[in-house]
């Protein structure tokens, strides 16, 4: 009696076409499209919990994931540019000073979020007794204005004569956020995926 043992390589075409398959460019974007969605869903998330103060939502981190740019390949891989206004100082923390007047606004309540000072016409300018500075409502002010011609539309609650609404300093120190991107890890295993996406479609 005799026993034959057929053996069939299919490793090697496998292999073969693997090589064939892989282009280093097409690889990079895919693993860097990956990266970008795992970005997009965290500014996503982010922008779904409430802001700090429960002020109305400015929706910052709505706008982040829309500006997240497309993967652009470069020399050495890829590049996610994230083209939103003050992100880096999110990322990296520093000092904001004004570049035109001597302080900045910041705004005390929820009438005054995300809204410019000027568009108010019923605010007057304090020194407490600790020195701290602040723009608070004052309906004399709203009647001169409107004496001068001011149109604007009243806003917030002017019929509460002397509410703080703005805060007045001469700069704002803003701490590192480490959660304004993904995590190393969380980075690393959306590249990850996207390599193994690629390795599917070419099996």
């Amino acid at each position: 009696m005799s026993i034959s043992v057929d053996i069939t390589d299919t490793v090697t075409p496998y292999l073969r076409r693997l090589r064939a398959g892989l282009k280093p460019s097409r690889v990079t974007l895919s693993m860097a499209g990956e990266v970008r969605e795992e970005i997009v869903d965290h500014f996503t998330r982010r922008n779904a919990r409430p802001n700090r103060n429960h002020f109305p939502k400015s929706n910052y981190w709505h706008q982040a994931a829309e500006a997240t740019d497309e993967p652009e390949l470069v020399a050495d891989g890829a590049v996610i540019s994230i083209r939103h206004r003050g992100l880096a100082l999110h990322y990296y923390g520093g000092t904001v000073r004004p570049t035109k007047n001597k302080n900045l606004a910041i705004p005390a309540r929820a009438e005054a979020y995300g809204k410019w000072p000027r568009a108010f016409n019923n605010l007057r300018f304090v020194i407490f007794a600790s020195g701290a500075k602040a723009l608070i409502t004052d309906e004399r002010a709203r009647k001169q204005a409107r004496a001068k011609g001011d149109k604007r539309r009243r806003i917030g609650s002017a019929k509460e004569p002397g509410l703080v609404m703005y805060w007045l300093r001469p700069f704002v120190d803003v701490p590192r956020d480490p959660d304004t991107l993904p995590s190393d890890a969380v980075i690393e295993a959306a590249a990850r995926r996207g390599f193994d996406a690629y390795l599917e479609e070419l099996t």
